[in-house]
Order: structure tokens, then sequence, then C-alpha cells
């Protein structure tokens, strides 16, 4: 349910007052600097992969950088692959593996190019550079671990042997290359990046033209980048591990339909610009997310700048805290009960607003949590013996709540049923958890 502050949300004429904060300092928002190499000298690294290419726009790069790629990738460690300056063309998908990160240096940034009517990008899904979990030993002929049951969409051309990024892909990552999707290429996504901890993309621009996205399934950071053009900026469902993914320092602009629609992404959005687009910010249709917005602008956005979805449900939280809105008629609507939050389009700040679960205060309340030793029955006189803990929780220091029951049986899959133990918490007794223990 919306608090009583998200009913302050929309673009008011005037200046609202939130926790101190006004208009002269929201309209200060830092916004990302103009696309520039980061990296001007090569860098000095002797286990570094260097990319050996005249690239010159002209033939097909795409075997080249994959050797390079698969060369760092060898190692079940990853590397890193330097590449530089240059306008590098690509005609199918290219694999970064798992701990492997391409770098660019150079006065100006390396540039990824799918031609204009690249074949294989123009119906479904098809992805330009796509991470992995595994490695380049899966392209051999008889290698890796045979077909995958569940490959990525969009190799071009489909390859059923490609691994999917997952939870354990850790420290993959692009950093200084931009990405261009030419002409004709209606299905083309720049990047599918469905890492884990530490993966990154960073300091890029992607111009997604006629193409599909920018991003899908995306994983845990991105930082300073400008995705220009294509239906969407970003077009996602969680990260791999079910972990926050966050945009930071990020300009997205020209999108057809909206700059991110995604869901259950545990989206976090902090210093990032939204512009001449119809949808800044969209929770996909029937689904929920945990969305954070702060130090964010949102330009010219033509039918609203955040859209959200299954409203009624506790796992839609959305929190807005200092964001400014040139240009914005609705802020903000409730997709399922088409509630909007309408403003005038002038410049208007926002202080702070919160959509779900929030707390006024937080205080520690003494002795409010005890444990006390718990004993497992000996049901098995051939298996040791075990022991854990029992919770006993003192609700606050008001009076303790009445006496219920739980009548509903947990239940588990039947291949854990052997080996599981059931702790079912059977009554409230006074301020504390009386536990029962049952195996099957």
């Amino acid at each position: 349910m919306a608090s009583t502050s998200y009913e302050r949300l929309p673009c008011w004429p005037g200046v609202l007052r939130l926790a101190g904060f006004s208009l002269a300092v929201a309209t200060a928002v830092p916004q990302p600097a103009a696309a520039q190499s980061v990296i001007t000298a090569r860098p000095d690294d002797p286990a570094g992969i260097y990319l050996s290419t005249n690239a010159t726009n002209e033939g097909d790069d795409t075997s080249t950088l994959q050797a390079a790629i698969d060369k760092a990738g060898a190692s079940f460690s990853g590397g890193i692959v330097f590449i530089p300056s240059g306008r590098y063309r690509l005609t199918h998908t290219i694999y970064v593996w798992r701990s492997v990160r391409l770098v660019g240096y150079g006065t100006t940034r390396p540039v990824f190019v799918l031609p204009d009517g690249t074949p294989g990008f123009q119906s479904g899904v098809a992805v330009l550079v796509t991470f992995s979990g595994g490695g380049p030993g899966t392209l051999a002929p008889g290698g890796g671990r045979g077909r995958i049951p569940f490959p990525p969409p969009g190799s071009v051309p489909p390859n059923d042997r490609i691994a999917d990024a997952n939870q354990g892909t850790f420290y993959s990552g692009i950093t200084n290359i931009d990405v261009e999707i030419g002409r004709g290429n209606p299905a083309a996504i720049a990047v599918r990046f469905h890492v884990a901890q530490h993966g990154i993309l960073s300091h890029m621009r992607i111009d997604v033209g006629s193409g599909l996205a920018g991003l899908t399934q995306i994983g845990n950071e991105i930082r300073d980048l400008n995705v220009r053009g294509g239906r969407f900026g970003i077009l996602t469902e969680n990260t791999s591990p079910y972990w926050p993914f966050t945009v930071i320092d990020s300009v997205f602009e020209g999108q057809r339909d909206a700059a991110i629609r995604e869901y259950m992404a545990g989206l976090t959005v902090v210093r990032t610009t939204f512009k001449d687009v119809p949808v800044g910010i969209e929770i996909a249709r029937e689904y929920s997310d945990q969305l954070w917005v702060k130090d964010s602008r949102f330009e010219h956005v033509s039918d609203v700048a955040v859209l959200v979805s299954n409203e009624r449900n506790a796992m839609t939280e959305v929190g807005i805290d200092n964001v400014v809105c040139i240009g914005v008629p609705i802020f903000a609507r409730l997709r399922q009960s088409g509630r909007s939050f309408t403003g005038v389009g002038r410049p208007i700040a926002y202080g702070g607003s919160t959509m779900g679960l929030s707390f006024r205060s937080v205080k520690p309340e003494p002795s409010t949590l005890a444990t006390t030793p718990c004993r497992w029955p000996h049901h098995r006189p051939h298996r040791r013996r075990r022991s854990g803990l029992c919770l006993r929780a003192k609700i606050g220091s008001t009076s303790a709540p009445s006496e219920s029951k739980v009548t509903a049986r947990p239940t588990i899959p039947r291949r854990f049923a052997r080996r599981s133990t059931l702790i079912a918490c059977s009554t409230f007794r006074s301020a504390t958890t009386s536990c029962a223990t049952r195996s099957r």
C-alpha cells in the first residue's frame, strides 16, 4: 500500500521540501561526462593478452577477437584482453568466458560494430556479445560438456554447447569499449550480461539504433554507460544469484518503448539520466520488484517516468530519493489500479518517497532475542546425535500475544524427504516460541 509520503510524489508546481531537500540542490545532480577513452596509454601487464590487429572497419574481426578471448579464458582463473583503438566488425556472437575482462585503450575507445543487415540478427533475439559461465573448450569439436540442456538464447549462429553465465561467474566484464549496431538488425542486443559478483560493464557507449536492446539478462553493476536508441536500453529479469542490480552514472536516451523494462532485478539506480523516452523505468506487467532510484533525472519522458506493476504484492517496493523531473507529465503510474501521479512538466524535485514496507525508526529493545539449546530427537541410533538452536523471541516490551496454533504442516520436495527434519513452531506461549521437532 502506498504510504502518505508517496502521495506527495507528483511533479507539483513549486518546490517540494522533504527532509531538508530543495530544488536548488536537486538541479545540481551530476551527470556523466561525455564519452571519452579513460585508458589512453597501453597498459603494461605481463599476464595480459594484447589483441594484435589493425582494425579498419573493412574486414571481419570476429575470429581474431574470439581467439584472443579464448586464450585469456584457457585458464580457469581467466585473464584480461587489452584491445587498442579501432573499429572491429563482428558478424556473429562473441563469447566472453568466465573471469575474462575486455579492456579498451587508446586515444579513442575501440568500437565493436555490427554491420548493417548482418544475417541472423533480423528475428527473435540475437546477441552480439554473450557472457558465459564456461570456457573456450566448449567451442572445440568434442570439447566441453556436450549439449547444454538450456543454452542461453540469442547465439548467432545457434550453439547449444554454450553455457550461460551464472551465480558462479565472477570478475567478468567490459571496460572502455563502445558498441554500435547497424541498421537492419531489429533483433540485435549488444550484450547479454548474466554474471555474478565483481562483474561490471563500465565506460561504454552503446548505440542500439534500430536494434532490440542495449543489454539483456543483467548482473551485478554497470557504471558510466550511455545507451542510445533501441526499443529498450535494458530488457531483463532477475540476476543469476537473485542479488540486486545497480546502475550508476549512466544515461539512457531515445529508446522507443522504455529505457528499462525489468522485473525482480532488485534494480538500484544512482546518478542516472533518462531522457527523450516514452517510459523511464517499467516493472513488467504482473511482476514485482524492489526498485530504488536516487540522485537521478528524468527529462522529456512523454508517457510516465516510473511504471509500477503488481502494486498489491508485498514484493513490490519503490523508493525515490532526490530525483529531478523536466518535461515529465506523469511521474508514476500504478498499472493494476490505474492510479497516476501527474504533474505539469516543469522542473520539479522529489525529496523522498516510498511505496511498500517502510520503518520510520528502528530502535532495539533490550533482551529482544535469546537462544537456548535445542536437542534433536534421537530416531536413528546409528547416526550421530545432532544439536542446534531454537529461537526464543521477546515481542518488544508489550504483553505477550495470545496463544495460537500452527496448523499447516510444511512440505518439502520428495527427494529430500528421507534426510530432512522439519521443525514446526506449534504454539506460542508467553513471549517465547515452543519448538516441536519431527523427522520424515
